[in-house]
């Protein structure tokens, strides 16, 4: 059993942390010590963390039934087990928590629960929109292509494929200047090169040739793609 005292402390790393760290018991799920944090993160108080079936409690109604079932048979067995659910917060607010539990036993032979509840929220949404702009690119009829700053390409969508003739297999790191050919226009190609280097947009129109070498007029657009600290990180 961890002390009140050990309980109560609040260094200002424990309160920026998306961890929460917790000890319950093993039969009731009664959780006898939980990280100060986690008043931060879920807006309840240490006292309403104790309340017998807290935990239960405020799983998301569609998650509860699978996520206690599965720690009561993970429990059963003697196992230590992680798994992932959604919980709701004091202000009805759904969070998505990944739960990383130990098993331990006490002087008695009583079986104590030793877990981390890990806020994973932002990972879920990023992930979520990844899923979105990624079946984006695969429906949309434009063909599109993303490459590395060196400009050497990483993927390219279905339609590309269709409109120039070549599978991803053979373009994956080319650079996108194989597309171009002898009637292409000098100027655009400078004009290109030197949006790339300044790390600026692109919109215009240039003659590119396809597999079999016929040649078609491509609106393209080029887009840098920036992190949160202005380094590029890829080109769309």
């Amino acid at each position: 059993m961890i002390s009140q005292d050990s309980e109560n402390k609040d260094s200002p790393l424990m309160r920026l942390s998306s961890t929460v760290f917790w000890q319950a018991d093993a039969v009731n799920f009664i959780f006898n010590f939980v990280s100060s944090n986690a008043v931060n993160l879920f807006g309840y108080t240490i006292q309403e963390w104790h309340q017998t079936g807290f935990w239960a409690r405020h799983i998301h109604p569609e998650d509860r039934e699978e996520a206690v079932n599965f720690c009561k048979q993970c429990i059963s067995r003697k196992e230590d087990h992680e798994f992932e659910y959604r919980f709701l917060t004091k202000d009805k607010q759904v969070r998505y928590v990944r739960d990383i539990v130990n098993i331990s036993f006490d002087k008695a032979g009583e079986m104590l629960l030793h877990g981390l509840m890990i806020d994973i929220t932002d990972l879920r949404h990023a992930e979520e929109i990844l899923h979105i702009n990624t079946l984006a690119l695969t429906t949309i009829s434009q063909g599109v292509i993303v490459t590395d700053p060196e400009q050497k390409i990483i993927s390219c969508n279905k339609s590309f494929s269709e409109i120039t003739g070549y599978p991803e297999s053979e373009i994956i790191g080319k650079n996108c200047r194989f597309l171009q050919g002898e009637e292409t226009n000098q100027h655009t190609r400078k004009l290109i090169r030197e949006a790339i280097t300044e790390k600026k947009e692109f919109n215009g129109e240039i003659l590119n040739y396809r597999k079999d070498g016929t040649p078609f007029w491509n609106e393209l657009s080029i887009s840098p793609v920036l992190d949160q600290k202005n380094r590029l990180t890829q080109f769309v």
